[in-house]
């Protein structure tokens, strides 16, 4: 388990508690509970007292987390665009282009 799998989870599911964390990403509580502490000391995570049973504590994104993965993610397609235009052939990128539709297709169903 990474640290960036659990920003993003946080980011696709919502303000979790540690044991959700945990059983979601398939660790020891141990183990989430050190992860998100070195999330919250980068200020990337928060903690707040769940609304309605104030015993939870639940973990939340926070905006520098967002900013973190959506720079990542921007980073990431750079990367991606720089190989396929380094290493595919024009008539390479056309049939990636073409597959990227039909995999689209397949997600939308």
């Amino acid at each position: 388990m990474s640290q960036v799998a659990v920003l993003k989870r946080l980011d696709r599911e919502g303000s979790l508690n540690v044991a959700d964390l945990a059983r979601a990403e398939k660790v020891r509580h141990q183990s989430m509970l050190a992860s998100v502490n070195a999330l919250e000391s980068a200020g990337l995570v928060s903690r707040s007292s769940h609304a309605t049973d104030k015993r939870q504590v639940l973990i939340t994104l926070t905006d520098a987390g967002q900013t973190f993965l959506r720079e990542r993610h921007q980073v990431g397609q750079s990367r991606l665009a720089r190989l396929m235009t380094e290493r595919l052939t024009p008539a390479e990128q056309r049939i990636l282009a073409e597959a990227v539709v039909l995999i689209r297709r397949l997600a939308e169903d």
